[in-house]
């Protein structure tokens, strides 16, 4: 009895025994996993912020990462609830104020300026209604023309596109009209786009050239490039299509060798189109801009002036010479003209390393002809003495015969 009374006692003991042990080291276990290894703190970048008058202060605004030592960065969001600030902004007090942000046994120093200064803020949201033809997908962008602020200038929308707000949608596989709101700050737009089944324009003709480059001249891709028509009669020229035109060279080559002989493949690819044109660089006679050529000019007070008017021709290296279509493009102008203010205005026309300055006078005068100017007048008065000379001379010729 006393055996079975024993052994009872020794199984009792092993089951309370045996989950004791299990449970601290299960318990052990799931400690170790836990704990993750310290990385120290490099540095605390901050920055000076001037702050207007008024504005709100948020401790973030001066606060630019936290370097760790194996070279990984926090932001804000990371460290928002631990990070100690020490100091205090007040932003109806115009002065400096020092603030101390301190994280991980790092501090980092820093200045908040409060002054009275103009706050740049929204003035408009320029958005434009379009037509999209159906099938053909919508992009925000699209409607989008310009955030205009108060100090004059204008962002585009890459410089707006993460915290500009669009409420709407296109289903462009389904005809109708569709409101868009873009919304940026405290101001808002709302374009219309009006999905139809109506002709899709394509690209027609991408118009090239093979050019002749002399050897270690700079090439450009615009050298090769006239313009892509679109199947609706449109033009579009270089400045156009830079963005979104593909231009690969021999295979993927990142640029053109101009400092040895050879000929070069150059593939232009816009919306799906394709053409390839050919670079040959070699020994060339460079065709540079010798003259231009410009005349001063008088117009009435009120007219109209172009920047033509003035231009005459530019004379080049080669003896052959350029007209104002050949060159428009590349010339460039400096200098404006008042057309309903009496003055005297200086043009320059600059091309290449060349240039020539017109002077244009507006006057309320009455203009006389000038030098080598034909004028209706001038006309008139040369046909009417032509006559009368031969006139006189017959009359002459008939008196004399009576007289004998």
């Amino acid at each position: 009895m006393k055996k079975y009374r024993g052994m009872m006692v020794a199984l009792l003991l092993l089951s309370f025994s045996a989950p004791i042990v299990s449970f601290a080291d299960e318990q052990s276990t799931t400690d170790v996993e836990n704990v993750s290894p310290i990385v120290d703190v490099k540095s605390i970048a901050v920055k000076d912020v001037n702050l207007p008058t008024g504005t709100k202060w948020d401790n973030s605004y001066g606060f630019l990462s936290v370097e760790l030592a194996d070279g990984s960065t926090l932001s804000w969001q990371n460290v928002v609830n631990d990070i100690q600030i020490t100091g205090q902004v007040n932003v109806d007090v115009p002065g400096v104020y020092p603030l101390t942000y301190t994280y991980g046994g790092k501090q980092a120093n820093m200045n908040v300026t409060v002054k009275n200064m103009e706050v740049t803020k929204v003035q408009n949201i320029s958005v434009k209604d379009i037509n999209l033809p159906l099938g053909i997908e919508w992009k925000a962008s699209d409607s989008f023309n310009y955030v205009e602020l108060t100090n004059g200038t204008k962002k585009e929308w890459a410089e707006v596109a993460n915290e500009i707000k669009v409420t709407g949608a296109v289903d462009s596989r389904q005809q109708g009209t569709y409101k868009v709101t873009y919304q940026y700050e405290d101001k808002q737009a709302v374009a219309t786009v009006t999905v139809k089944d109506m002709e899709v324009i394509k690209v027609q003709e991408i118009s090239v050239k093979d050019i002749n480059l002399p050897l270690g001249e700079k090439w450009d891709a615009s050298q090769n490039f006239n313009y892509i028509l679109l199947s609706n009669g449109i033009k579009l020229y270089w400045k156009d299509v830079v963005n979104d035109l593909v231009v690969t060279i021999d295979d993927n080559a990142q640029m053109i060798d101009t400092s040895k002989p050879g000929t070069h493949k150059v593939t232009y690819t816009y919306d799906g189109q394709s053409v390839t044109v050919n670079v040959t660089v070699g020994i060339f006679e460079v065709v540079k801009v010798q003259q231009i050529l410009v005349k001063n000019t008088t117009i009435p007070l009120g007219s109209k002036w172009n920047t033509s008017d003035n231009f005459i021709t530019v004379k080049m290296s080669d003896g052959t010479e350029r007209t104002w279509a050949d060159i428009s493009k590349d010339m460039k102008i400096e200098g404006t003209v008042d057309v309903n203010k009496e003055g005297v205005y200086k043009v320059t026309y600059k091309l290449e390393d060349k240039e020539a300055t017109a002077t244009i006078t507006v006057t309320s005068k009455k203009i006389l002809p000038q030098t080598g100017e034909k004028t209706y007048l001038s006309t008139i008065m040369f046909a009417v003495g032509a006559l009368l000379i031969p006139l006189v001379f017959i009359i002459l010729v008939i008196k004399k015969r009576k007289t004998h």
